[in-house]
């Protein structure tokens, strides 16, 4: 079993309204993507296959809908292309929380930045200050934080 998958089996994806059937489904195709290429093209595909038979079965949750209106699937081009972006959402994260865990004999603590700018949007603002101990990572404190999220993490490397 892959660090990857043991990572994303961790993962509550509670994002979405469905079934465990569907979640790992869903965790198996991230993880599709973490170990072969991490692309558009390859996360629609594999989005279409997850919705070839119940296109239904991968919505949102209010509470996900609630903190991040914008991230509903009627403002995507189609279902397919929602859940390819829910994929690389959940195969970044997953490489975000590897990283993360992968520094804990040097780092004790972890901080978010954009990608290569400091815009950060306002939904990641106030996380930017926030300094988390590794020993608490929670899948919630795990950039990115939403879809669309250009957000990474920092480590804090330990002082002796």
């Amino acid at each position: 079993m892959s660090e990857y998958h043991e990572i994303l089996q961790g993962f509550a994806v509670e994002e979405l309204h469905t079934t465990e059937e569907h979640r790992q489904a869903l965790r198996a195709c991230a993880e599709l993507l973490l170990t072969t290429s991490e692309d558009f093209a390859t996360a629609t595909t594999l989005a279409m296959l997850l919705l070839a038979n119940q296109p239904e079965a991968f919505t949102p949750s209010e509470d996900f809908l609630e903190q991040h209106p914008d991230n509903h699937p009627r403002e995507y081009s189609s279902p397919a292309g929602y859940m390819a972006f829910f994929l690389l959402y959940l195969a970044e994260k997953a490489r975000s929380a590897k990283d993360i865990a992968g520094e804990a004999a040097t780092c004790t603590h972890y901080s978010t930045s954009c990608t290569g700018d400091l815009n950060l949007c306002n939904k990641c603002a106030d996380r930017a200050e926030i300094v988390i101990p590794i020993s608490q990572m929670r899948y919630e404190d795990i950039p990115p934080y939403h879809l669309g999220c250009r957000c990474k993490p920092i480590l804090i490397q330990a002082r002796e």
